[in-house]
């Protein structure tokens, strides 16, 4: 292995103390151009790492969240009981309809989203925040609209 990948086993994705760290032993005070998020495909880890990397993204930079739609997937494995997370009480899309929120109340934020089946693309605008006062679930406005709330989990069984 060369210096280019380095692993970092045991590492939580909520764990903001380690993932603050791995970046600053990595990349200094130098902005990031990418990042794939390809980990828990949980709302609040997924959530935890965007708060804390995002802000260090560059202008222009890419963020990746792969295997969003998940739950939503019309399949006997994702739709079925037995899946690993199927008591998972809040989904990964909620997140994505967040960022779709932020495009439009913060477009300096987050400049574009291109959402895809299995993929989500966010490009970073050139707002500055701090990766300690960010929380992207307070980060749109909808005065005081109820946008996103738990709906009927009844199953769509017409799919």
């Amino acid at each position: 292995m060369n210096d280019d990948v380095r692993l970092y086993y045991d590492t939580s994705q909520d764990d903001q103390e380690r993932l603050s760290w791995i970046v600053q032993e990595n990349f200094g005070d130098q902005p990031l151009d990418m990042v794939i998020d390809d980990c828990s495909h949980l709302y609040e880890m997924t959530k935890s790492s965007l708060n804390l990397l995002l802000p260090r993204l560059r202008e222009g930079g890419l963020y990746v969240i792969e295997d969003w739609g998940w739950a939503h997937w019309p399949d006997e494995y994702w739709q079925g009981s037995a899946h690993q997370m199927v008591d998972e009480g809040t989904p990964l899309s909620k997140l994505i309809l967040e960022l779709v929120m932020v495009v439009a109340s913060r477009p300096g934020l987050i400049s574009e989203l291109t959402v895809r089946p299995g993929v989500v693309f966010l490009t970073r605008g050139e707002e500055l925040v701090s990766s300690e006062k960010l929380d992207i679930s307070q980060s749109y406005v909808t005065a005081g609209r109820q946008v996103l709330f738990q709906g009927d989990t009844q199953r769509n069984a017409d799919i």
